[in-house]
């Protein structure tokens, strides 16, 4: 089981070490680094694949409150199509009263380590820039 992204490997050689023992932060943070690039891209950018990414919220939000589901779908289905390192993933939308401003999001999962699986819980949080922060 990769514990890092290909480009990670190629950016950082000295650090590849083969071991039968996965590195379960290592693996986590590889994983974090990613959502984090795929949910800040937009949906249309990558000209090889049209749906990597997300929709962009200033095209979903004149429909709110409708567009929490788009937006919790849309984040389900990318995560789903593009990290392969999680599984069963669920998001649920967090409510926040004191930041009507963003929308929080709790993406629960397995993180998959070859023979095993660890539950691990990531959010995020989608301002109304659009920008999305990720983290454990």
């Amino acid at each position: 089981m990769p514990e890092r992204r290909l480009l990670e490997r190629i950016r950082d050689p000295e650090s590849g070490r083969r071991s039968s023992e996965v590195d379960t932060r290592l693996l986590l943070r590889s994983v974090l680094n990613n959502l984090q690039r795929i949910l800040n891209t937009r949906q249309g950018n990558v000209p090889i694949q049209k749906d990597f990414g997300i929709p962009d919220f200033s095209d979903v939000v004149h429909t709110f409150p409708e567009s929490i589901l788009t937006m919790q779908q849309a984040i389900r289905k990318t995560i789903n199509r593009y990290e392969p390192r999680l599984k069963n993933v669920r998001v649920k939308f967090v409510p926040q009263e004191e930041d009507i401003f963003t929308l929080h999001f709790e993406v629960i999962a397995q993180l998959d380590l070859g023979k095993d699986k660890s539950p691990v819980t990531i959010f995020t949080e989608l301002s109304s820039d659009g920008t999305v922060k990720v983290r454990e």
